[in-house]
């Protein structure tokens, strides 16, 4: 494998991005040997340290293992990592949003998100009130001057999210949501605003799945939540082949 020279800027983060690209795209197979710290330095234009930094973050992310002495291996990370990987890949290095992870974490945040409506309808205190109604006019305001589509105003969104996954007093479903968020703030910069008005339609669905919480009406909680979530994975879920579901 050759990488490319990187900037400047980020030398860390630009070649591990370039690495793990290549392992997730097969250019560097399951098992195979990354080259030796030296080679990844002259290649890329880097100093061996920000070689060091990258091939450890892949190990952080559970893409690499790394061996004393013998260097760092591909790992194969569809069968060898778990569901927090995915955030790390929904975007490449290019700035291509990756259909078959996206599409995964949308699937998956549609069953979760359900029942994290339903358990937040079922268990809303007073404080998680409190915290639900601050979320709701954050979002709110990001939608007045129709910025719902900028990189803020879609994690305006995931902010509620989070009010509504800590309100279902689940840890697995917050622990969920922290990954659903961190996916979410990758793709966001990747999104252009498409509106030229508000999306008033899917500002009034949270505004309704909140107060269906407040008033720990589960039934309407359910139906909202998915209303809401197929609003908001409408389009990325269309890029998707049969295949990759």
């Amino acid at each position: 494998m050759i990488v490319a020279p990187v900037p400047r800027k980020s030398l860390s983060d630009s070649l591990y991005e370039q690495l793990r690209d290549a392992i997730v795209d097969g250019a560097i197979a399951p098992g195979a040997a990354l080259p030796s710290e030296r080679e990844l330095a002259e290649q890329a234009g880097v100093n061996r340290q920000s070689v060091r930094e990258a091939t450890q973050r892949l190990r952080r992310a559970g893409l690499v293992r790394i061996v004393h002495g013998d260097g760092a291996f591909a790992r194969n990370w569809r069968t060898e990592t778990d569901v927090a990987v995915l955030p790390e890949l929904v975007v490449d290095a290019t700035g291509n949003v990756r259909i078959e992870p996206t599409v995964a974490l949308l699937r998956l945040r549609m069953a979760v998100g359900i029942d994290i409506a339903v358990l937040a309808a079922r268990r809303c205190t007073p404080e998680a009130e409190a915290e639900l109604e601050l979320a709701l006019d954050a979002l709110r305001a990001l939608h007045e001057p129709a910025e719902g589509d900028t990189a803020e105003g879609v994690l305006a969104f995931e902010t509620v999210w989070t009010a509504l996954a800590r309100t279902s007093q689940n840890l697995a479903y917050r622990l969920s949501q922290a990954t659903f968020r961190a996916a979410t703030e990758r793709l966001a910069p990747t999104l252009r605003p498409v509106r030229r008005a508000p999306d008033r339609a899917l500002l009034s669905s949270y505004e309704q799945l909140v107060a269906a919480v407040i008033a720990h009406d589960e039934t309407n909680a359910m139906r909202l939540a998915r209303e809401v979530l197929v609003a908001s994975g409408r389009g990325l879920e269309s890029l998707a082949v049969p295949t990759s579901a």
